[in-house]
Protein backbone atom coordinates (compact mmCIF):
# COMPACT_ATOMS: atom_id res chain seq x y z
CA UNK A 1 0.00 0.00 0.00
CA UNK A 2 1.50 3.41 -1.13
CA UNK A 3 1.77 5.59 2.50
CA UNK A 4 -0.30 9.01 1.85
CA UNK A 5 1.78 12.68 2.60
CA UNK A 6 0.48 15.37 4.12
CA UNK A 7 -0.34 18.48 1.87
CA UNK A 8 1.84 20.92 4.05
CA UNK A 9 3.01 21.72 7.39
CA UNK A 10 0.10 23.14 8.30
CA UNK A 11 -2.25 20.09 7.66
CA UNK A 12 0.47 18.04 9.96
CA UNK A 13 0.26 20.10 13.04
CA UNK A 14 -2.99 20.25 12.94
CA UNK A 15 -3.58 16.41 12.51
CA UNK A 16 -0.43 16.15 15.62
CA UNK A 17 -2.05 18.87 17.79
CA UNK A 18 -5.92 16.97 17.04
CA UNK A 19 -5.12 13.77 17.90
CA UNK A 20 -2.12 14.82 20.72
CA UNK A 21 -3.46 12.90 23.42
CA UNK A 22 -2.84 9.92 21.47
CA UNK A 23 0.66 10.42 20.44
CA UNK A 24 1.73 11.49 23.87
CA UNK A 25 0.14 8.42 25.35
CA UNK A 26 2.13 6.14 22.51
CA UNK A 27 5.39 8.47 23.46
CA UNK A 28 5.15 7.43 27.18
CA UNK A 29 4.43 3.89 26.36
CA UNK A 30 6.88 4.05 23.66
CA UNK A 31 9.30 1.15 24.87
CA UNK A 32 6.22 -1.43 25.63
CA UNK A 33 4.79 -3.31 22.60
CA UNK A 34 0.97 -3.71 23.94
CA UNK A 35 -0.36 -0.85 23.09
CA UNK A 36 -3.36 -2.23 21.02
CA UNK A 37 -5.76 -0.59 18.17
CA UNK A 38 -8.31 -0.53 21.84
CA UNK A 39 -6.02 1.20 23.69
CA UNK A 40 -5.59 3.80 20.89
CA UNK A 41 -9.28 4.25 20.04
CA UNK A 42 -9.66 5.65 24.42
CA UNK A 43 -8.28 8.72 22.85
CA UNK A 44 -9.56 8.96 19.23
CA UNK A 45 -11.72 7.23 16.73
CA UNK A 46 -11.58 4.72 13.76
CA UNK A 47 -11.25 7.56 11.32
CA UNK A 48 -8.80 9.50 12.72
CA UNK A 49 -6.67 6.47 13.90
CA UNK A 50 -6.81 5.06 10.75
CA UNK A 51 -6.19 8.74 8.74
CA UNK A 52 -2.57 8.85 10.72
CA UNK A 53 -1.87 5.19 9.80
CA UNK A 54 -2.44 6.02 6.23
CA UNK A 55 0.03 8.77 6.36
CA UNK A 56 2.93 7.57 8.68
CA UNK A 57 2.43 8.60 11.61
CA UNK A 58 1.70 5.41 13.59
CA UNK A 59 2.69 2.18 12.05
CA UNK A 60 0.37 -0.98 12.99
CA UNK A 61 2.27 -4.58 13.62
CA UNK A 62 -0.21 -6.94 13.67
CA UNK A 63 -2.64 -6.24 16.84
CA UNK A 64 0.58 -3.62 18.18
CA UNK A 65 0.69 0.02 17.30
CA UNK A 66 3.55 2.28 17.70
CA UNK A 67 5.46 6.00 16.27
CA UNK A 68 6.87 5.57 13.22
CA UNK A 69 10.42 5.71 13.61
CA UNK A 70 11.22 9.44 12.16
CA UNK A 71 8.52 11.07 14.53
CA UNK A 72 9.82 8.90 17.73
CA UNK A 73 13.21 10.03 16.70
CA UNK A 74 11.99 13.61 16.60
CA UNK A 75 10.76 13.59 19.82
CA UNK A 76 12.95 12.04 21.81
CA UNK A 77 15.88 14.67 20.62
CA UNK A 78 13.24 17.79 21.41
CA UNK A 79 12.78 16.46 24.58
CA UNK A 80 15.97 15.13 25.84
CA UNK A 81 14.77 11.57 26.15
CA UNK A 82 16.90 9.54 23.59
CA UNK A 83 17.60 5.95 24.84
CA UNK A 84 20.28 5.38 21.68
CA UNK A 85 23.53 6.53 22.34
CA UNK A 86 24.98 6.71 18.98
CA UNK A 87 27.39 9.36 17.13
CA UNK A 88 26.19 9.21 13.69
CA UNK A 89 23.88 12.49 13.88
CA UNK A 90 27.60 14.41 14.89
CA UNK A 91 29.50 12.28 12.61
CA UNK A 92 26.87 13.91 9.59
CA UNK A 93 27.20 17.30 10.63
CA UNK A 94 30.66 16.68 10.72
CA UNK A 95 31.18 15.82 7.35
CA UNK A 96 28.89 18.13 6.00
CA UNK A 97 31.05 21.08 7.51
CA UNK A 98 34.10 19.83 5.72
CA UNK A 99 32.33 19.56 2.47
CA UNK A 100 30.69 22.82 2.78
CA UNK A 101 34.24 24.47 3.51
CA UNK A 102 35.56 23.20 0.57
CA UNK A 103 32.75 24.17 -1.60
CA UNK A 104 33.07 27.73 0.20
CA UNK A 105 36.99 27.88 -1.10
CA UNK A 106 35.69 26.81 -4.26
CA UNK A 107 33.71 29.72 -5.00
CA UNK A 108 36.40 32.03 -4.56
CA UNK A 109 35.28 33.68 -7.24
CA UNK A 110 31.64 34.14 -6.99
CA UNK A 111 31.28 35.98 -3.61
CA UNK A 112 26.90 35.39 -4.04
CA UNK A 113 27.43 31.86 -4.20
CA UNK A 114 29.94 31.88 -1.12
CA UNK A 115 27.87 33.64 1.41
CA UNK A 116 24.88 30.59 0.73
CA UNK A 117 28.06 27.99 1.59
CA UNK A 118 28.79 30.66 4.36
CA UNK A 119 25.32 30.20 5.78
CA UNK A 120 25.94 26.25 6.04
CA UNK A 121 28.86 26.16 7.47
CA UNK A 122 27.43 28.35 10.59
CA UNK A 123 24.56 26.16 10.38
CA UNK A 124 26.73 23.02 10.84
CA UNK A 125 28.85 24.54 13.42
CA UNK A 126 25.85 24.97 16.03
CA UNK A 127 24.63 21.85 15.07
CA UNK A 128 27.45 20.07 15.94
CA UNK A 129 28.09 22.03 19.15
CA UNK A 130 24.52 21.12 19.86
CA UNK A 131 23.90 17.77 19.26
CA UNK A 132 27.22 16.88 21.04
CA UNK A 133 26.02 18.52 23.75
CA UNK A 134 22.61 16.79 23.71
CA UNK A 135 23.90 13.59 23.44
CA UNK A 136 26.33 13.80 26.69
CA UNK A 137 23.30 14.67 28.27
CA UNK A 138 20.99 11.76 27.23
CA UNK A 139 24.17 9.64 27.78
CA UNK A 140 24.24 10.91 31.51
CA UNK A 141 20.51 10.02 32.44
CA UNK A 142 20.67 6.67 30.41
CA UNK A 143 24.04 5.34 32.44
CA UNK A 144 22.36 6.44 35.99
CA UNK A 145 19.42 4.47 34.98
CA UNK A 146 20.94 1.68 33.60
CA UNK A 147 22.95 1.03 36.59
CA UNK A 148 20.17 2.00 39.20
CA UNK A 149 16.76 0.37 37.47
CA UNK A 150 18.59 -2.90 35.17
CA UNK A 151 17.75 -6.03 37.45
CA UNK A 152 19.97 -8.22 35.37
CA UNK A 153 23.55 -7.39 35.98
CA UNK A 154 24.41 -9.26 32.42
CA UNK A 155 22.46 -6.89 30.71
CA UNK A 156 23.44 -4.20 32.56
CA UNK A 157 27.03 -4.29 32.22
CA UNK A 158 26.78 -5.23 28.70
CA UNK A 159 24.84 -1.90 28.27
CA UNK A 160 27.10 0.13 30.39
CA UNK A 161 29.99 -1.02 28.04
CA UNK A 162 28.26 -0.14 24.91
CA UNK A 163 27.94 3.44 26.35
CA UNK A 164 31.66 3.74 26.86
CA UNK A 165 32.04 2.99 23.28
CA UNK A 166 29.75 5.31 22.24
CA UNK A 167 31.04 8.01 24.48
CA UNK A 168 34.54 7.00 23.21
CA UNK A 169 32.79 7.62 19.53
CA UNK A 170 31.29 11.04 20.51
CA UNK A 171 34.74 12.10 22.19
CA UNK A 172 36.55 11.37 18.83
CA UNK A 173 34.30 13.64 16.86
CA UNK A 174 34.43 16.47 19.14
CA UNK A 175 37.99 16.30 19.48
CA UNK A 176 38.09 16.27 15.21
CA UNK A 177 36.05 19.17 15.22
CA UNK A 178 38.42 21.04 17.71
CA UNK A 179 41.29 20.19 15.16
CA UNK A 180 39.17 21.68 12.16
CA UNK A 181 38.58 24.48 14.35
CA UNK A 182 42.25 25.05 15.66
CA UNK A 183 43.74 24.34 12.06
CA UNK A 184 43.30 28.09 10.79
CA UNK A 185 46.03 27.55 7.66
CA UNK A 186 43.39 24.79 6.15
CA UNK A 187 40.43 26.46 6.83
CA UNK A 188 38.88 29.23 7.94
CA UNK A 189 42.28 31.35 7.47
CA UNK A 190 40.90 31.29 3.99
CA UNK A 191 37.35 32.66 5.13
CA UNK A 192 36.31 35.95 4.32
CA UNK A 193 36.21 38.30 7.57
CA UNK A 194 33.36 37.39 9.13
CA UNK A 195 32.07 39.03 12.87
CA UNK A 196 29.27 36.70 13.33
CA UNK A 197 31.30 33.48 12.04
CA UNK A 198 34.30 34.80 14.46
CA UNK A 199 31.90 34.88 17.15
CA UNK A 200 30.61 31.55 16.59
CA UNK A 201 34.09 29.89 16.60
CA UNK A 202 34.70 31.05 19.76
CA UNK A 203 31.31 29.91 21.30
CA UNK A 204 31.41 26.37 19.26
CA UNK A 205 34.94 25.95 21.11
CA UNK A 206 33.96 26.74 24.30
CA UNK A 207 30.38 24.61 24.22
CA UNK A 208 32.85 21.62 22.81
CA UNK A 209 35.43 21.78 25.59
CA UNK A 210 32.36 21.90 28.08
CA UNK A 211 31.21 18.59 25.89
CA UNK A 212 34.77 16.87 26.43
CA UNK A 213 35.45 17.41 30.30
CA UNK A 214 31.66 15.96 30.67
CA UNK A 215 32.60 13.09 28.58
CA UNK A 216 36.08 12.27 30.54
CA UNK A 217 33.81 12.94 34.01
CA UNK A 218 31.28 10.07 32.88
CA UNK A 219 34.14 7.34 31.52
CA UNK A 220 35.26 7.69 34.97
CA UNK A 221 31.32 6.85 36.29
CA UNK A 222 30.93 3.96 33.72
CA UNK A 223 34.02 2.47 34.91
CA UNK A 224 32.84 2.81 38.48
CA UNK A 225 29.66 1.48 37.75
CA UNK A 226 31.15 -1.38 35.82
CA UNK A 227 33.66 -2.44 38.69
CA UNK A 228 30.83 -2.02 41.53
CA UNK A 229 28.95 -4.89 39.04
CA UNK A 230 31.76 -6.92 39.18
CA UNK A 231 32.53 -6.61 42.87
CA UNK A 232 28.37 -7.18 43.18
CA UNK A 233 28.40 -9.92 40.89
CA UNK A 234 31.47 -11.80 42.73
CA UNK A 235 29.52 -11.12 46.03
CA UNK A 236 26.44 -13.02 44.81
CA UNK A 237 28.21 -15.83 43.41
CA UNK A 238 29.88 -16.23 46.96
CA UNK A 239 26.44 -15.56 48.54
CA UNK A 240 25.31 -18.44 46.90
CA UNK A 241 28.16 -21.03 47.66
CA UNK A 242 27.02 -20.17 50.92
CA UNK A 243 23.93 -20.40 51.02
CA UNK A 244 24.64 -24.36 48.59
CA UNK A 245 27.02 -25.22 51.55
CA UNK A 246 24.34 -24.19 54.63
CA UNK A 247 22.06 -26.55 52.60
CA UNK A 248 24.07 -29.13 52.53
CA UNK A 249 25.12 -28.43 56.39
CA UNK A 250 28.53 -28.43 55.89
CA UNK A 251 29.09 -24.41 55.42
CA UNK A 252 30.66 -24.00 58.91
CA UNK A 253 33.31 -26.49 58.10
CA UNK A 254 34.29 -26.12 54.73
CA UNK A 255 34.41 -22.23 54.52
CA UNK A 256 36.08 -19.56 57.21
CA UNK A 257 32.57 -17.38 57.01
CA UNK A 258 32.38 -17.23 60.85
CA UNK A 259 35.91 -15.95 61.51
CA UNK A 260 35.28 -13.26 58.39
CA UNK A 261 32.22 -12.06 59.86
CA UNK A 262 33.83 -11.41 63.12
CA UNK A 263 36.63 -9.45 61.59
CA UNK A 264 34.43 -7.12 59.70
CA UNK A 265 32.79 -4.18 60.84
CA UNK A 266 30.92 -3.16 57.73
CA UNK A 267 28.16 -1.34 57.38
CA UNK A 268 25.70 -3.36 55.97
CA UNK A 269 26.59 -5.91 58.89
CA UNK A 270 24.57 -3.74 61.11
CA UNK A 271 21.11 -3.97 61.21
CA UNK A 272 19.07 -1.64 59.32
CA UNK A 273 16.68 0.66 61.13
CA UNK A 274 13.19 2.18 59.36
CA UNK A 275 13.67 5.57 56.86
CA UNK A 276 11.78 7.08 54.75
CA UNK A 277 12.92 6.79 50.96
CA UNK A 278 12.28 9.90 49.04
CA UNK A 279 12.51 9.37 45.61
CA UNK A 280 13.61 12.43 43.14
CA UNK A 281 10.54 14.52 41.70
CA UNK A 282 12.86 14.47 38.43
CA UNK A 283 12.68 10.94 38.26
CA UNK A 284 8.50 10.90 39.19
CA UNK A 285 7.97 13.50 36.14
CA UNK A 286 10.17 12.91 33.23
CA UNK A 287 10.22 9.25 33.24
CA UNK A 288 7.93 6.56 32.50
CA UNK A 289 8.71 4.16 35.50
CA UNK A 290 8.07 7.37 37.28
CA UNK A 291 4.67 8.02 35.91
CA UNK A 292 3.75 3.99 36.48
CA UNK A 293 4.54 4.63 39.83
CA UNK A 294 2.49 7.74 40.09
CA UNK A 295 -0.52 5.72 38.91
CA UNK A 296 -0.31 2.38 41.14
CA UNK A 297 -0.08 4.87 43.97
CA UNK A 298 -3.17 6.41 42.57
CA UNK A 299 -4.80 3.38 42.47
CA UNK A 300 -3.84 2.24 45.82
CA UNK A 301 -4.84 4.82 47.60
CA UNK A 302 -8.38 4.80 45.52
CA UNK A 303 -8.76 0.92 46.38
CA UNK A 304 -8.18 2.09 50.36
CA UNK A 305 -10.66 4.92 50.42
CA UNK A 306 -13.05 2.51 49.07
CA UNK A 307 -12.47 -0.52 50.59
CA UNK A 308 -14.78 0.52 54.03
CA UNK A 309 -17.50 1.23 52.46
CA UNK A 310 -20.54 -0.83 52.19
CA UNK A 311 -23.47 -0.79 49.81
CA UNK A 312 -26.80 0.46 50.50
CA UNK A 313 -29.35 -1.92 51.58
CA UNK A 314 -32.06 -2.90 48.91
CA UNK A 315 -34.98 -0.47 48.89
CA UNK A 316 -38.02 -2.05 50.36
CA UNK A 317 -41.94 -1.78 49.22
CA UNK A 318 -42.54 1.19 51.71
CA UNK A 319 -39.84 3.14 50.09
CA UNK A 320 -41.95 3.35 47.37
CA UNK A 321 -44.54 4.67 48.67
CA UNK A 322 -45.76 8.17 47.64
CA UNK A 323 -47.67 9.54 50.31
CA UNK A 324 -46.86 12.78 51.27
CA UNK A 325 -44.22 13.22 54.43
CA UNK A 326 -45.49 15.75 56.95
CA UNK A 327 -42.76 17.35 58.70
CA UNK A 328 -43.33 19.33 61.88
CA UNK A 329 -41.22 22.98 60.99
CA UNK A 330 -41.39 26.38 61.88
CA UNK A 331 -39.99 28.98 59.86
CA UNK A 332 -38.81 31.43 62.74
CA UNK A 333 -38.01 33.92 59.93
CA UNK A 334 -41.43 34.52 59.15
CA UNK A 335 -42.30 33.70 62.65
CA UNK A 336 -40.40 36.93 63.43
CA UNK A 337 -41.40 39.02 60.81
CA UNK A 338 -45.11 38.42 62.14
CA UNK A 339 -43.82 39.55 66.06
CA UNK A 340 -42.46 42.85 65.02
CA UNK A 341 -45.53 43.65 63.34
CA UNK A 342 -47.62 42.92 66.09
CA UNK A 343 -48.46 44.98 69.68
CA UNK A 344 -47.95 42.06 71.92
CA UNK A 345 -44.38 40.51 74.05
CA UNK A 346 -42.63 38.24 72.63
CA UNK A 347 -43.88 35.19 75.03
CA UNK A 348 -47.93 36.14 74.93
CA UNK A 349 -46.69 36.33 71.13
CA UNK A 350 -44.75 32.62 70.63
CA UNK A 351 -47.31 30.70 73.32
CA UNK A 352 -50.36 31.96 71.58
CA UNK A 353 -49.35 31.59 68.47
CA UNK A 354 -51.84 29.82 66.19
CA UNK A 355 -49.69 27.10 64.52
CA UNK A 356 -50.79 25.19 60.98
CA UNK A 357 -49.54 21.97 63.31
CA UNK A 358 -49.65 21.87 67.00
CA UNK A 359 -47.24 22.56 69.28
CA UNK A 360 -46.40 21.24 72.83
CA UNK A 361 -45.39 23.83 74.80
CA UNK A 362 -41.79 22.56 75.28
CA UNK A 363 -41.79 23.17 71.79
CA UNK A 364 -42.69 26.99 71.71
CA UNK A 365 -40.35 27.94 74.78
CA UNK A 366 -37.94 26.90 72.55
CA UNK A 367 -38.67 28.96 69.39
CA UNK A 368 -39.06 31.74 72.27
CA UNK A 369 -35.76 30.99 73.31
CA UNK A 370 -34.20 31.36 69.81
CA UNK A 371 -36.54 34.11 68.54
CA UNK A 372 -34.72 35.92 71.68
CA UNK A 373 -30.96 35.13 70.17
CA UNK A 374 -31.58 36.27 66.19
CA UNK A 375 -33.68 39.19 67.35
CA UNK A 376 -31.79 40.47 70.14
CA UNK A 377 -30.31 43.47 68.73
CA UNK A 378 -34.01 44.81 67.60
CA UNK A 379 -35.71 43.75 70.44
CA UNK A 380 -36.11 46.11 73.91
CA UNK A 381 -36.10 44.77 77.29
CA UNK A 382 -38.08 46.40 79.73
CA UNK A 383 -36.52 44.71 83.19
CA UNK A 384 -39.96 43.56 83.99
CA UNK A 385 -40.88 40.19 84.85
CA UNK A 386 -44.23 38.58 84.80
CA UNK A 387 -45.41 34.96 85.52
CA UNK A 388 -47.64 32.75 83.26
CA UNK A 389 -49.28 29.67 84.94
CA UNK A 390 -45.88 28.10 86.20
CA UNK A 391 -43.86 30.25 83.97
CA UNK A 392 -41.59 33.14 85.05
CA UNK A 393 -40.47 35.49 82.15
CA UNK A 394 -39.01 38.72 81.26
CA UNK A 395 -41.12 41.10 79.45
CA UNK A 396 -39.97 41.59 76.20
CA UNK A 397 -41.36 43.68 73.42
CA UNK A 398 -40.33 44.77 69.83
CA UNK A 399 -37.72 47.92 69.74
CA UNK A 400 -39.66 50.97 67.99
Amino acid sequence: MIQKSFRNITELLNRLYQDKRLIAEMFYHRREIDFTRDDALSFTDVGRLSFLIDHGVIREEGDSLELEESYLQFFEEVLLANEDITGSAVADQVELLKENISFYLLERDNPVRQVKYLRKVKRNLRNIAQLSSRKVIDLKRNVNDTFKQEANYIIKRERLKKFLTNISEINRLVDNTQELLDDRSSTFEHFAPDDQLSTLIISVRIELNEVSRTIIEQQAVIREYLHRIDRQDRMVKKIRRVKMLKDQFVWTTATDLLRVLEERTDIFLEPLSPSPLKPSLAYLRLTDDGSAILEEVRKTIAKAMTADRKAAPPLSEGDFNSEPIEADYVDLDSLGTKFLLSDTDLFSFVMNYPYEKEQSVGKRLEYYSQLVQKLVDILYFTGEWRESGNFSYPLITALK
